[in-house]
């Protein structure tokens, strides 16, 4: 803006001496134009500041490197007749760092805030102003808005380098079952209590003794991944790329398992897994947390 007015003000002087040494038609009406120019401009930038509005399109959800923006849409007469300058605070929720560009808006009132899609993370993009200025740049007017967005940069599931072993995922083990029907089941003294029905009368005929049995079942016990959030942002995106992949290979192959995340506090947060759903609120759950510093 002081460029502006200092531009102006030199302008205005050169024509004021273009006059005294050609007093015509033409240096009149070119001092009279650069006279009234700033209160034309002034006018512009009331009228374009009572008629302002504007609209966002906020992607909620983005990849890791896919371009993407949100979209401003500056309505009324200060899309027409006047420029805008947004300012933007950028915080990163996992590094807890922030940055403030500055957005202007020329093209019919739409401008852009670029998302940084370079790592995976949650960040929080929040539009503190708007300086509406007259298309001159001589005047603006400040409207405040303070509208804050959370914008979640997923990662894209890459296939690890060591081959999955499934046969290895799967910890087979057995629990009491309920059912007396089961396949599996031991052997023991009736107790007072037990159902006839679980008695077993061929072993107990046998020992002479009345025996019952107790069923059990087959299950498998949780599958774990573990992930240490780390600063190392590069290396913390290949490890969510590949728990992706790992944990959706599981899933299609009905395997629950469970996830855990050492924080920066040094506590582990588990995840349990059971489904597409539980992997997609679990990586929005890591990409707020915070990373651990360097030690």
């Amino acid at each position: 803006m002081f460029k502006t007015w200092l531009l102006y003000f030199l302008t205005l002087l050169a024509t004021f001496i273009f006059f005294l040494f050609y007093k015509m038609w033409f240096s009149w009406f070119c001092l009279v134009i650069l006279t009234v120019l700033p209160f034309a401009a002034l006018i512009m930038c009331i009228i374009s500041a009572k008629t302002f509005d504007f609209t966002t399109v906020v992607p909620l959800s983005v990849h890791n490197n896919e371009r993407s923006s949100i979209k401003i849409n500056i309505t009324g007469l200060a899309s027409q007749f006047s420029f805008c300058r947004l300012k933007v605070t950028v915080r990163d929720m996992m590094s807890g760092s922030s940055n403030v560009p500055s957005v202007l808006s020329y093209a019919r009132g739409i401008s852009e805030i670029p998302i940084d899609t370079d790592h995976c993370g949650s960040y929080v993009y929040k539009i503190n102003s708007i300086r509406v200025y007259d298309m001159f740049g001589f005047f603006f007017s400040t409207h405040r808005c303070n509208k804050e967005f959370d914008v979640v940069v997923r990662p894209v599931p890459v296939i690890p380098k060591n081959r999955i072993d499934l046969s290895a995922l799967r910890a087979e083990c057995v629990r009491s079952a309920s059912s007396l029907s089961s396949d599996l089941y031991d052997v023991r003294e009736y107790r007072i209590g037990d159902s006839l029905k679980s008695v077993h009368w061929k072993a107990s005929a046998k020992k002479d003794t009345l025996l019952v049995r107790e069923p059990f079942e087959q299950v498998y016990s949780h599958s774990r991944f573990r992930i240490d959030l780390t600063d190392d942002r590069e290396y913390l995106d290949k490890q969510l790329s590949e728990m992706m992949y790992t944990s959706a290979y599981c899933i299609d192959r009905e395997l629950s398992h469970r996830i855990k995340i050492r924080s920066r506090s040094q506590k582990e947060v588990s995840f349990d897994i059971e489904n597409r759903q539980d992997l997609e609120d679990t990586v929005t759950s890591i990409l707020h947390m915070r990373v651990a510093g360097r030690t």
